[in-house]
């Protein structure tokens, strides 16, 4: 908590949801073979687009909204992380197969499951 990327995220997150959201926390979970291909494909392009290649409009922060029994399998799973194969099993997959992710925090909010803790 006041962490810049903590600011961030809690800004970026509350800016498209419903004025009395809360936040209970944020935890950064990091499937590090997929952030590796993730930097590695980044650089690929930043190299191939050269000069013009502008961090703030060519990467995106992204949400994803699953329920609380997904999120563990996406991070403790066989094959931790995001898998397209897995993706829609619970609420289908209108665009197709994939994994999908929106830019507003409150789409993705639709598809979390309501957890409650004690």
């Amino acid at each position: 908590v006041g962490s810049d990327e903590y600011i961030f995220v809690s800004t970026l997150f509350l800016s498209t949801m419903p004025a009395n959201s809360l936040i209970h926390s944020i935890q950064r979970i990091e499937n590090k073979a997929q952030h590796e291909a993730f930097a590695l494909h980044k650089k690929t392009v930043c190299r191939e687009v050269g000069a013009d290649f502008d961090d703030k409009q060519m990467v995106r922060m992204l949400f994803h909204g699953t329920s609380e029994a997904s999120t563990h399998d996406i991070i403790h799973g066989i094959a931790a992380g995001f898998e397209p194969s897995a993706a829609g099993t619970s609420t289908g997959a209108i665009w197709g197969d994939g994994t999908y992710f929106a830019r507003d925090a409150s789409y993705s909010n639709d598809y979390a499951g309501i957890s409650v803790s004690s």
